[in-house]
């Protein structure tokens, strides 16, 4: 009787070891998957920020150069606009100058002044 009965006892301190084995696997499994999904989360989150932000950071850099090339390009052209006009300008002043040096200009205004 005595041997049945840590028989019995043996079983069921078995059996109760078992379950908790079992119940500490499963905390500890929950435990690690509870921290390795919002840490992995966060990590996949912080890559996908980082690959946004480098691809934000690039356009930026793009606009800032497309800028830039037309204010180049605008400033040149604003210069050469202001090139042409003092050319043209000179042009207009040199023609004045040569017609009023003419000296068939200058017989015809003497012709038509008597």
């Amino acid at each position: 009787l005595l041997l049945l009965l840590l028989l019995l006892f043996g079983v069921a301190g078995a059996v109760f070891l078992v379950f908790v084995i079992l119940i500490i696997i499963v905390v500890l499994v929950v435990f690690v998957v509870g921290l390795l999904v919002p840490v992995g989360a966060a990590g996949v989150v912080g890559i996908l920020l980082h690959i946004v932000d480098d691809l934000l950071l690039r356009l930026l850099l793009l606009l800032v150069g497309v800028g830039l090339v037309l204010d180049l390009v605008l400033g040149d052209v604003e210069l050469l606009g202001h090139r042409l006009s003092e050319l043209t300008g000179s042009r207009d002043a040199n023609h004045l100058e040569l017609t009023r040096d003419d000296p068939r200009r200058r017989a015809a205004r003497s012709f038509t002044s008597s």
